[in-house]
């Protein structure tokens, strides 16, 4: 039995059965609304009626346009409930945005700190000491400046350019009221590396060792990374490639003096590439390095001779972050996830968000590449594209839009949405909750379900428990039932293939069924759920199209009937006299289980523009969301069949 599901599922995108994005529903009295309080969020205010929908007769049938002055951007689904239409969006371009905060790990707060004052074109580097930090940036003619500020005003105290035979890199601060970096030297007879450590308020240069000298390196070595310690000594991390594909890496150290302590070459026990080292509180060097971000092996290494003391495998959930100046009071290291930053302690091998996403820190530090600490103070930095987002529109009948609202995600993205009898919408917000839990396989994924009211604005939120077991799988669509209830389409990989699951709970959390298609050994590919019930269309082991009822009371998908695969037709949602509708040639369907009989509901040959997806509404109605390849735009066309046609 298990092999014949197998066998479905790694066919089931092999049919011609779309799921399409639409849906209906009738209007319905009373609010049926949760009495759970949740915060408001923005919606926009009603248009004017110029961008009401305007009517077309083409003898056939009538067009109505829903908002045509509306740019729409990707369309992902289409509903017409309680006399309106919702029209969901993803929008196509993201947006930029440019964060820097001061945080105190002890109060777990974070305020944005201002680099207004710098003329920066893009921040390099960053390191945060006890009254200063300082920067490495270019400028907008791609000079290179080392400068300070006050971390008090936010005032800059010095700022100089960079020769231009040199680059700086590899910032920090050793603790010691120093801050150090690596300034490369950039002659004709090749690259110089020099250690220097500066005054961290007015950068005064304290020190400067020259790296090719000191090290005896080969002279094709690369020093990538440089670090100091509060004694005086420093560290250093080096590449060599040479003549071969496999880099020899080396660690070196320091001390106070300039003398050479100690070099380590291709230590046996360094495993993965290295991301990075620090001095830890008690004076030794932590050396870190990778396989593929599931895990980070953290080296303990002797400050004096570079011998590995103690190694410690740290797992991390998947796509998490290391910047190696950031350090958190009490952990022994520091990595970002989806939920914050977060700390880990050797010794207790537990790990704390001790800055979380949300009202502590803004999310898109989520990808910062800058972060440094002194004490209990972190300095964060991230520049990126953030993504646009989703948007829900709402229109009267007649075409007029409502109101528009984002479908706001705090810690992840909105996947799947679908609107109530009543009029509230309902989306899911997927997100990492950082956990660390099976990370190796991908299992990170947890929603929060939000809930709009009639007019857009934020009611309520609830979590599905049940649902954590789909945490390697994604929603896919979402529909309401005439239950009440919210049916879920997720696909979930167990190998290689997509498993379909089809979930049921309420707008408190409540689990009411889950459909499987095991028992039925059916592998269920679409929805087909609206006001007049509940249904799905599903693949069985003959490769046939089976509609199904979906009985929440035994979880069970009892067949309806069975109709022969089409490869011009495409199954779309709809409710009507008929018991199934497709859409093929241009035209659109309503068929008869009982003779097997199909009847042209319409002919959409004078639709000028291409037809993406329909939902049949009475079999004289069909929604279709349209695009114009000419012009690259895309709208909702409602087609009323004219009665005496």
């Amino acid at each position: 039995m298990k092999r014949n599901l197998v066998k479905l599922i790694a066919g089931i995108f092999a049919f011609s059965v779309l799921t399409l994005s639409f849906c209906g529903c009738e209007k319905q009295n009373g609010s049926g609304q949760s009495s759970v309080n949740g915060s408001a969020s923005e919606a926009s205010e009603p248009s004017d009626p110029e961008t009401s929908g305007s009517e077309e007769d083409t003898g056939d049938f009538t067009v109505l346009e829903i908002a045509p002055e509306h740019e729409y951007e990707n369309i992902d689904q289409v509903e017409y409930c309680n006399d309106r239409y919702y029209i969901y969006e993803q929008m196509s371009e993201g947006v930029e945005k440019e964060v820097s905060v001061l945080s105190s790990v002890s109060e777990k707060s974070s305020a944005d700190f201002s680099l207004s004052n710098v003329g920066y074109n893009y921040i390099q580097f960053a390191s945060v000491s006890e009254n200063t930090l300082a920067l490495i940036y270019s400028d907008n003619e791609d000079v290179q400046h080392f400068c300070t500020m006050a971390l008090d005003s936010g005032e800059v105290i010095t700022d100089t350019a960079v020769e231009e035979s040199s680059s700086l890199s590899s910032l920090g601060n050793n603790g010691a009221k120093e801050f150090t970096l690596l300034r490369t030297v950039y002659g004709e007879n090749g690259k110089e590396f020099y250690f220097e450590s500066y005054d961290n308020e007015k950068l005064e240069l304290k020190r400067s060792e020259n790296l090719n000298e000191k090290l005896g390196l080969p002279e094709t070595a690369d020093i990538y990374q440089v670090t100091g310690g509060s004694d005086g000594s420093a560290y250093i991390f080096a590449t060599d490639y040479g003549t071969s594909y496999t880099p020899d890496q080396y660690l070196c150290g320091l001390d106070a003096e300039g003398n050479l302590k100690f070099t380590q070459k291709n230590s046996e026990k360094w495993k993965g590439g290295y991301i990075g080292m620090y001095v830890s509180g008690s004076g030794d060097l932590c050396f870190c390095t990778t396989e593929d971000y599931s895990d980070i092996y953290a080296y303990v290494t002797d400050a004096a001779t570079g011998e590995i003391k103690a190694d410690h495998t740290v797992d991390i959930p998947k796509n998490s972050g290391f910047i190696g100046g950031l350090r958190l009071p009490g952990f022994d290291i520091a990595y970002i996830t989806s939920a914050g930053v977060t700390g880990y302690s050797f010794e207790t091998k537990k790990s704390e968000v001790v800055l979380p996403f949300g009202d502590t820190l803004d999310p898109v530090m989520k990808t910062a590449y800058i972060g440094s600490s002194y004490g209990d103070r972190v300095f964060m930095y991230n520049m990126t594209t953030v993504e646009a987002g989703r948007v829900v529109t709402a229109a009267d009948s007649e075409g007029k839009i409502l109101f528009s609202s984002d479908l706001t995600a705090a810690r992840g993205y909105a996947c799947g949405y679908c609107t109530a009898p009543d009029g509230r919408i309902v989306y899911a917000e997927a997100y990492d909750p950082g956990t660390g839990a099976d990370t190796r396989t991908g299992k990170n994924t947890e929603y929060l379900f939000h809930v709009l009211d009639e007019n857009g604005k934020e009611q309520s939120t609830f979590s599905v428990e049940k649902l954590k077991e789909m945490n390697e799988g994604s929603i896919s669509r979402m529909r309401f039932g005439s239950d009440g209830n919210i049916y879920a389409y997720i696909l979930s990989f167990k190998g290689d293939y997509p498993v379909p699951y089809i979930y049921v709970f309420d707008t408190e959390g409540n689990i009411k069924a889950v459909f499987d298609g095991a028992k039925e050994q059916l592998v269920a590919s679409a929805l087909l759920v609206n006001d007049s019930g509940e249904r799905a269309v599903c693949i069985n082991a003959e490769n046939k199209n089976v509609i199904v009822r979906l009985n929440c009371e035994k979880s069970l998908m009892e067949e309806q009937f069975t109709k022969e695969p089409d490869d011009e037709a495409v199954i779309i949602d709809g409710k009507g006299s008929y018991d199934l509708y497709y859409m093929k040639n241009n035209r659109i369907y309503g068929y008869r289980a009982e003779d097997s009989s199909e009847n042209e509901i319409m002919n959409l040959e004078n639709v000028e523009q291409d037809i993406s997806s329909a939902f049949v509404d009475g079999d004289d109605r069909v929604v279709c969301t349209v695009y114009d390849s000419e012009t690259g735009s895309s709208g909702i066309l409602v087609l009323t069949r004219n009665v005496n046609n």
